[in-house]
C-alpha cells in the first residue's frame, strides 16, 4: 500500500510533526488545554467532511479557519510574538553565542540565600517566584514593576512587613527582580498539611502547576524555608540545601547549555512527540498519498463526420 513512499515523503512527515509538536507545546504552555482539544475535534471533523466528501461542509470549515486564524492572532498576539523571538533567537544566536549565560551567578546565588535563610530566622514570610523558560506574566496579577538587581537590601525591603508588596510574590527573571507584590493563583489540589501552612504555600503550589517556576517560601509563623517545584512541595533543611537547588534550577534554565526543545517551549516530551508524528504521518496518509495525481492512457477511435 505504501510501495512509492519516497525519502522525501519521510522528510515532509518529519517537518510537519516538529510543526506540530511546538503547536502542541505552545498550547500547553499557554495554558489553552481546552482550546487545543477543541481545535483537534473541529480539524477531525473537517478531515471526515472531505473523506466523505461532504462539500458544504469542508466548505463552511474552510471560512470557520480562516476567520479563526484571525482571532487565534489576536487572542494571543503576545504569547506568538514570545514564541517567534524564541525561535528567531534559537536559530540566529544560538549558534554562535551561549544563552542567557549569568555573569555573576554565583555570586547572587549567595546573596540570594544568606538573605533568604535571615528572612527565615527573623520569621518574616516571603515568595520568591524563579521563571523558568514559560513567560509569568500571563500567570500573575498585579505586581509593581522592579527591574532590578539581586541585593540583600532590596529583597529585605520589599517583605518588610510594613512595605506595601510584602504579601505579594516577587518575580525573578534570571538576575533581574522583575516585579514585587504580584498575586498568583492558589493551588486546589488535597496536598497533605498545605492547610496548615497557608496561603503563600498555597500559591507557590499554584504556579508550579501552571508553569516550570521554582518557589521559595518563607513561613512567618513557623520560620521555616520550603519549595515548590513541578507541582511539589518540600522543605528546605539548611542554607547549603537551597543554595543546591537553586544552582540545579539555574543550572537548567540559565546556563547556556539548553537544548533545542527546551530553549524553545521548556522541554522535551516523547509523548508529544510520538503524537505530532502520528497527526502528520495521517495527515499524509488521508490528504497526500490518496490525493496523488494519477496519469492513465487510453486508446480512443475518431471518427470523422461532415468535413470537406
Amino acid at each position: 500500500m505504501l510501495e512509492e513512499f519516497h525519502w522525501l515523503d519521510a522528510l515532509d512527515i518529519c517537518v510537519v510533526s516538529m510543526g506540530l509538536y511546538f503547536l502542541l507545546s505552545w498550547i500547553r504552555k499557554a495554558g489553552s488545554h481546552l482550546l487545543g482539544a477543541g481545535l483537534v475535534a473541529v480539524a477531525a471533523l473537517y478531515l471526515f467532511a472531505l473523506t466523505a466528501d461532504l462539500r458544504l461542509t469542508a466548505y463552511l470549515f474552510q471560512i470557520f479557519f480562516t476567520v479563526f486564524s484571525v482571532i487565534l492572532v489576536i487572542l494571543f498576539q503576545k504569547e506568538i510574538r514570545h514564541a517567534l523571538e524564541r525561535f528567531a533567537l534559537l536559530l540566529f544566536k544560538a549558534p554562535f553565542a551561549r544563552q542567557r549565560v549569568l555573569t555573576a551567578q554565583e555570586e547572587m546565588l549567595d546573596t540570594l540565600v544568606s538573605t533568604i535563610m535571615d528572612l527565615a530566622q527573623q520569621r518574616v514570610g516571603a515568595l520568591i517566584v524563579f521563571q523558568g523558560s514559560i513567560d509569568l506574566e500571563r500567570h500573575t496579577h498585579g505586581g509593581s514593576l522592579l527591574n532590578g538587581r539581586v541585593s540583600e537590601p532590596i529583597l529585605k525591603s520589599i517583605f518588610d512587613p510594613h512595605s506595601m508588596g510584602h504579601d505579594g510574590a516577587l518575580i525573578v527573571i534570571g538576575e533581574t527582580l522583575d516585579r514585587f507584590g504580584c498575586h498568583l493563583r492558589l493551588s486546589q489540589r488535597e496536598v497533605p498539611g498545605l492547610k496548615r501552612r497557608g496561603t503563600r504555600h498555597a500559591a507557590a503550589l499554584g504556579i508550579t502547576e501552571d508553569t516550570d517556576a521554582l518557589c521559595v517560601v518563607v513561613s512567618e509563623e513557623q520560620g521555616s524555608v520550603s519549595i515548590a517545584q513541578s507541582q511539589n512541595l518540600s522543605s528546605v533543611q539548611d542554607a547549603p540545601d537551597l543554595h543546591a537547588a537553586l544552582t540545579r534550577f539555574y543550572g537548567t534554565y540559565y546556563s547556556g547549555r539548553m537544548s533545542f526543545p527546551r530553549l524553545a517551549l521548556g522541554g522535551f516530551h516523547p509523548g508529544r512527540m510520538v503524537m505530532a508524528l502520528l497527526t502528520a504521518f495521517l495527515l499524509w496518509f488521508f490528504c497526500i498519498h490518496d490525493a496523488a495525481i494519477e496519469y492513465s492512457s487510453f486508446t480512443v477511435p475518431v471518427r470523422y463526420t461532415g468535413l470537406d
